[in-house]
């Protein structure tokens, strides 16, 4: 029987403040029966400082702000080396589309090193 593992990959963010959203990640493009990815889990952990941040996974079509759902979101006190995990409303992601991380306005900023993991298998 042929298993579908989880993968994971990890993307350095960097700082972000403001109404800002920064492109992720490109589920690969596939003509295969694979099509997208399906998220089993996604956190963000930063290197650095206290802070309180807002904070979305968008999907789009296009690297920019046109985004065409919510995958999930994070309201969190980030810690030093503290993962905190979003909390996923929509795990499919179809291929070819476009990850986004998003800080909403208002709602602190990462301002240190920031990291954000996504789990996931291919797939529905």
């Amino acid at each position: 029987m042929a298993t579908n593992p989880i993968n994971s990959i990890s993307i350095p963010v960097g700082t972000l403040a403001g109404t800002l959203n920064t492109p992720l990640w490109r589920v690969p493009k596939s003509t295969t029966s694979y099509g997208g990815i399906t998220l089993t889990g996604a956190y963000i952990v930063s290197s650095g400082g206290t802070l309180t941040s807002e904070m979305q996974l968008l999907s789009g079509t296009v690297m920019g702000t046109a985004f065409t759902g919510t995958i999930g979101t994070c309201n969190a006190t980030l810690a030093a080396s503290v993962p905190k995990a979003f909390t996923i409303s929509t795990a499919y992601v179809s291929s070819g589309s476009w990850i986004h991380l998003k800080l909403n306005a208002g709602q602190g900023a990462l301002t240190a090193a920031t990291n954000v993991t996504l789990e996931y298998v291919w797939g529905k």
